[in-house]
């Protein structure tokens, strides 16, 4: 065989090009942790000489102008669904994929979701605040609660601070009895437990389990929509792009609406992770882009190969699960 001749086959034979991206996706599925990368940069690599192969050679066949005719057709009518679409789900991105494994077993990493713009947004608590408590929540800062009582301040979360290993007194007894601390941002006191991690060898982690607000406790439930949302690139999630989390508390001030939002595989809420530099906010409705309607297992992988989101984690296979 002439190496054009494999070349045509191997890159622009449709059978050939289905059952290369189906095993690619298979054998991403089944590879280890350390080589996912690797199986997805070659299956993002296929695609795009395929696309790139593809239209040389029709342009050979056909002429580049010919050639160029049916592929701005084929964009075109992309579009046209795009469109459609959008308006009628009524939000500028109806289509994503899940990139994480945050919302796992609910939503798994590379599910194609279709995304509804929401005039409603179905949260497990709904509440109302003066505007002045409001404020508590845009500053990176936290107070530190033990058996009830506030014994520090500081600007990450509990976990985050024992996370990362530090061998003193109170993160020993943060990880051997997380139930008996707290860490609060205004009126919100965010309540640790234990929770488990469910894999091969199922262990023990500290999380949030409950809710305290205003003196009123509220265990927390994975109960409320899942919403995609996105912050400026002045905040932590904001350089990560859309986040699709669920919608756990709605704060009502006035005639504008805030959620406080968590992944389901999360051990903490969002607004809890901070960095170095950088911190969260919770999402305003504006910031809002819709909430998940309907999703399709796999087929957003082949959007992740093409982006930088290659590799995962250990919390992929191991779904968080909250104290019954």
């Amino acid at each position: 065989m002439l190496p054009s001749e494999f070349l045509d086959l191997f890159f622009r034979n449709e059978k050939i090009q289905i059952i290369i991206l189906v095993l690619g996706l298979i054998l991403y599925l089944l590879v280890p942790l350390n080589l996912k990368s690797y199986v997805g940069l070659f299956v993002g690599l296929y695609i795009l000489i395929s696309v790139g192969y593809d239209f040389y050679g029709g342009s050979k066949e056909k002429g580049f102008k010919e050639e160029a005719k049916e592929w701005i057709k084929a964009l075109a009518v992309v579009l046209i669904i795009f469109l459609g679409l959008r308006l009628a789900l009524h939000t500028e991105n109806p289509i994503s994929a899940v990139v994480s494994c945050s919302m796992v077993p609910n939503l798994m990493r590379g599910d194609l979701i279709l995304v509804e713009g929401a005039s409603t947004i179905n949260s497990q608590i709904n509440i109302n605040l003066p505007e002045q408590e409001l404020s508590s929540l845009f500053k990176r800062e936290f107070v530190y609660y033990y058996n009830g009582k506030a014994f520090a301040r500081g600007n990450d979360s509990l976990y985050t601070i024992c996370s990362k290993g530090p061998i003193n007194d109170v993160c020993s007894a943060f990880r051997r009895e997380p139930n008996k601390f707290s860490e609060a941002k205004g009126p919100f006191k965010f309540n640790f437990g234990t929770c488990v991690r469910e894999g091969k060898i199922e262990y023990n982690v500290p999380c949030i389990t409950s809710l305290s607000i205003k003196g009123k406790n509220y265990s927390l439930k994975n109960e409320g929509d899942v919403i995609v949302y996105s912050l400026g690139k002045n905040y932590l999630f904001g350089r990560l792009g859309d986040i699709v989390h669920r919608a756990i508390v709605k704060i009502n001030v006035g005639n504008e609406s805030f959620y406080l939002t968590k992944g389901d595989n999360n051990n903490i809420f969002d607004i809890e992770f901070t960095d170095g530099q950088y911190y969260n906010i919770p999402p305003n409705k504006k910031d809002v882009k819709g909430k998940i309607v309907f999703k399709v297992p796999y087929l957003g992988y082949y959007k992740l190969f093409l982006t930088p989101y290659l590799s995962e984690n250990e919390i992929c296979n191991e779904p968080l699960k909250l104290p019954s």
